[in-house]
């Protein structure tokens, strides 16, 4: 950051130093402008000589101190105007959280930019998604609490505004022990994400899962409150409660609706400061929906309008569209808020799913009150998509989806981004699942890859078939170099522990790829020669190739039975969609055929 700071008063014509500034900035609106806003801008002027600088006014759409540029600041929350020339520094936010990302964007504008290029610039941006962020809520190995603290940091990078605490395997959010207060050592863990999160500008969100053993008698509403009350002690402010994937009593709309009004009157709007209700409805996508039932058209009549209701789309994992979003509307009452399942990969728990994010609708952002994906249990992995959909949020329209997939992965490695590239562009779809959702992968050498395989398959051996196979032989190559490099590199290291399993059979596939290929090459140059020496050759390459491929996937079923042993898919599979098919039939027409 230091840099970066250095940069943007080396662009006003201030020579940087080392020393503390001397404090004879004049800075307007220090006492009312967003705390943490303020704490960001007086680490910037502390770390450069700031003679050139006369002016600084900081502070929020109706502060005294940036009046004169009310027309400027956007009136959408979170948005920001920021201007800097003349010797004068701007930095207004439509509230405070839009401040800070004012302060933000002061130093990535100016970043951009070589010294002294960019001495006066002007800029105002707001989010068209209100609320924008990640619901923690997969099955699965919850985050650990470091990793929760470096997401809530890197929401502030994304310009996301909400985290949504509900991880299923969470006995305190759900059942056995939600009614129950968190033991000593977890309740200081959510009090330090809650005011980490507050510094990130996020609303930090503790959702409650109660629907599979609630009994509806009055005392779990007390039961709730008192859970409540309990969290709010803490330092949170904002709270969901969940009726997911649960049957029985618990699911009745009305209930429901009853007691999420209750806590409404009895909680939210008695404490002043907290945010509005969120809720997940049990019927929460529309092929689990029944219109002719009502659950959903009941919650739409009977809960407060101010409680948000989640939807993921037209199935548990789904496209968002323009047409799905009209039709929930129309059963709710009012905008949904979206519950994207998307990189979360708690029904493919044997894939890594790192592709770009698409599917999501650039219209109809008036029909969404929010925004949040739900992630992998792979904390620095999901991070891919989690920018991508932060992006998305904050402008659906602007949104590009490819650009933003590569600043991702920049920004996870920057030194070795051309080898994540390679493992995440072959590794992001989840294969054949009862979701029926599935990803673009290994769009890159798809084409050629079928092209290849049809070729060797019809007996032609000319010199296209062999450029093909050399292509593949190629890509493979890349394949086995990108996974050494990963595995050994310093770039992201809790990234590549997340990875390390799937690099190890990444590399496998790339290895068994080019002795494939390499193979199935050779026999067509075998064939057109004819020779009987040439063919006496070819079949000890074939053999030695075979005992080659042979170990390789011995190699590769122990990694697959070793990593990832969970229940419901254990193991390791890469490529699933392109890769591994094209090696798995090329073997047999090399082996099988000779």
């Amino acid at each position: 950051m230091k840099r970066i700071f250095l940069t943007l008063f080396m662009s006003l014509g201030v020579t940087a130093v080392t020393a503390q500034n001397s404090g004879k900035v004049s800075v307007t609106g220090a006492g009312e402008a967003d705390p943490y806003a303020l704490e960001a801008l007086e680490a910037l002027l502390d770390t450069i000589d700031t003679d050139g600088i006369r002016e600084v006014y900081i502070g929020e759409r109706g502060d005294g101190s940036v009046s004169a540029w009310l027309g400027k600041i956007p009136s959408a929350a979170d948005g920001f105007y920021v201007a800097v020339g003349d010797g004068r520094v701007v930095v207004a936010g439509s509230n405070g959280r839009g401040t800070l990302y004012g302060v933000d964007e002061l130093a990535r504008v100016v970043a951009a930019h070589p010294a002294g290029a960019a001495e006066v610039f002007e800029t105002a941006d707001a989010p068209r998604i209100a609320s924008r962020g990640v619901v923690e809520g997969f099955y699965g190995t919850p985050w650990s609490h470091k990793a929760r603290l470096g997401q809530l940091d890197f929401y502030r990078m994304c310009r996301m505004n909400t985290y949504i605490y509900g991880p299923k395997d969470d006995p305190y959010h759900s059942s056995p022990h939600w009614r129950e207060p968190y033991p000593e050592r977890e309740a200081a863990q959510i009090a330090e994400l809650a005011d980490r999160a507050r510094r990130n500008g996020v609303d930090f969100v503790w959702a409650v899962h109660p629907g599979k053993d609630i009994r509806w008698d009055g005392n779990d509403l007390d039961s709730l409150l008192c859970k409540f009350s309990q969290m709010y002690d803490l330092g949170v402010r904002s709270f969901a409660v969940f009726f997911d994937d649960i049957s029985g009593d618990g699911t009745d709309p009305k209930r429901q609706a009853e007691l999420l009004n209750a806590l409404d009157r009895r909680f939210v709007k008695v404490k002043g400061d907290v945010a509005p209700l969120i809720m997940c409805p049990t019927e929460y996508n529309k092929s689990w929906s029944d219109p002719k039932k009502g659950y959903l058209s009941t919650l739409g009549r009977k809960l407060d309008l101010s409680v948000r209701i989640m939807w993921t789309g037209d199935r548990v994992v789904s496209d968002i569209t323009e047409d799905g979003l009209r039709w929930i509307e129309g059963q709710i009452g009012r905008p949904a808020y979206i519950w994207w399942n998307f990189p979360v990969s708690d029904y493919v728990r044997d894939h890594m799913l790192m592709g770009r994010v698409y599917g999501l609708t650039a219209e109809g952002t008036d029909m969404m009150s929010g925004f949040v994906t739900n992630p992998m249990e792979h904390a620095e992995a999901s991070k891919a998509a989690i920018y991508s959909v932060g992006r998305y949020c904050w402008n659906p329209s602007a949104f590009d989806s490819i650009q933003s997939w590569e600043e991702a992965l920049c920004l996870l490695m920057p030194h070795d981004y051309k080898a994540l590239r390679i493992f995440a562009e072959h590794n992001s779809d989840m294969g054949k699942t009862g979701h029926k959702y599935r990803r673009e992968e290994s769009v890159s050498v798809e084409k050629t890859a079928a092209e290849a395989l049809e070729a060797y398959s019809k007996g032609q051996t000319g010199h296209n078939t062999v450029s093909l196979l050399g292509r593949m032989s190629g890509v493979f190559r890349d394949i086995v170099a990108a996974a050494d490099i990963l595995l050994q590199s310093h770039d992201n290291e809790a990234l590549v522990e997340e990875l390390r399993p799937w690099l190890m059979r990444f590399k496998i596939l790339g290895q068994e790829g080019r002795v494939v290929t390499d193979l199935a090459m050779a026999s067509c140059v075998v064939k057109n020669a004819g020779s009987d020496a040439d063919t006496t050759m070819w079949r000890q390459d074939v053999e030695l190739a075979e005992k080659h491929v042979e170990a390789l996937r011995c190699m590769a079923d122990e990694i697959d039975s070793t990593y990832n042993r969970n229940q419901y898919q254990p193991g390791i599979k890469c490529a699933t969609k392109v890769l591994q098919p094209f090696v798995d039939s090329l073997s047999v027409m090399v082996f099988e055929g000779e």
